[in-house]
């Protein structure tokens, strides 16, 4: 990331509820439309009219939305490793979140808790990274810090990994409720879709089919690249560069992630 940051002032938007041990939890509040209000309000917080949006992963969709609801707002989009659904029928990790999030409906977040997949201690982030850490190998370095992770939320009282568990859990509902294929037709901003082409937990094709809905998007497909470019590829981070002083107004040197 340092080749933007010297580059330009960059403000770091966490979304609600993902990766909820360093973010907000409230009970509610998840849907894509709040999210992107989030957003604005944190752009009014600094006074900043308008912004270059750089959305990565689960941040896409968020990205998306407030390209959509505030077009005024935001001079470029980047659309990073993402897609319209990431959450599809029949996959099979969807389909167990999915099951998860009726146990919470019927029964509650404790039972929910209790009925938790094998393996899911701190976040159900492991089971995207898992295959994309031994694609790259960096398997030994995610065990590693996957033991690290569940030793540390075992300190934290069972209370709260209850509602961090369910409120995880209400924020991919919020993903799996709404269908995003209008407000991408809408997003009018200079737009770049990036993707790597042996990315393991968004598949290239959804690269491909978010290229296909936005009216006027540039894809640029990283030929080997994986998940996270913006973070883990120079690559990836000179073609946003690029992009950016393709479209960048001289005074404009705002990007939120």
């Amino acid at each position: 990331m340092s080749q933007i940051y010297q580059q330009c002032l960059t403000l770091s938007n966490f979304l609600k509820g993902w990766g909820c041990y360093r973010s907000a939890c409230p009970d509610d509040g998840y849907q894509w439309e709040n999210q992107a209000t989030d957003l604005a309000s944190l752009l009014d917080h600094l006074h900043i009219n308008s912004a270059h949006v750089v959305g990565s992963s689960a941040g896409g969709p968020i990205s998306m939305m407030f390209a959509a609801l505030y077009p005024q707002r935001i001079r470029s989009l980047v659309l990073a490793g993402t897609g319209l659904n990431l959450f599809p029928q029949g996959e099979a990790v969807s389909d167990l979140i999915r099951q998860q999030i009726v146990v919470l409906e019927q029964a509650g977040a404790e039972a929910a808790f209790e009925q938790r997949p094998a393996g899911v201690e701190a976040s159900f982030e492991s089971f995207w990274v898992r295959p994309e850490a031994e694609a790259r190998g960096r398997l030994t370095e995610y065990l590693e810090r996957e033991q690290r992770l569940a030793q540390q939320v075992q300190s934290i009282p069972k209370a709260r990994r209850v509602q961090y568990y369910a409120v995880e859990l209400r924020c991919m509902q919020a993903y799996m409720r709404r269908d995003l294929h209008t407000s991408a037709q809408q997003i009018t901003c200079p737009t770049l879709v990036l993707h790597g082409s042996d990315d393991r937990e968004v598949p290239l094709a959804w690269g491909e089919e978010l290229a296909r809905t936005i009216p006027t998007p540039q894809l640029h497909v990283i030929a080997g690249g994986g998940h996270s470019l913006v973070h883990r590829s120079e690559e990836g981070r000179r073609v946003v560069i690029e992009f950016l002083h393709s479209v960048a107004h001289p005074q404009c040197r705002y990007i939120c992630r």
